[in-house]
């Protein structure tokens, strides 16, 4: 995905590499990508245009990305816990989905 930031506003790029290994003919992954990346994209659209009355309404004074220091109570990611659900994920994937 690629964000670029113009004067008014954004333009966003999705690019997708959907690869089920030969599970599912082509036209149907091309087909099935369009539909969801397309309503993906409107779904974020109408999220954005929503975000600053949604963020007025919760904790509107809650920006971590403007003053890191709000980050500092916050909890931190589990390093062996996060690496063992990605093993069991791509475990899954593999002995399931190829």
């Amino acid at each position: 995905m690629h964000i670029l930031f113009e004067k008014h506003g954004c333009q966003l790029t999705c690019i997708s590499h959907p690869d089920p290994k030969g599970k599912l003919p082509s036209w149907l992954i091309n087909r099935v990508t369009k539909v969801i990346g397309s309503k993906m994209i409107k779904k974020l659209h109408k999220a954005c245009l929503n975000y600053p009355i949604w963020k007025a309404n919760n904790e509107p004074e809650w920006k971590p990305w403007l003053y890191p220091e709000q980050r500092a109570n916050t909890p931190r990611i589990n390093l062996d816990e996060f690496i063992a659900i990605f093993l069991a994920i791509s475990h899954f994937q593999k002995k399931y989905l190829f």
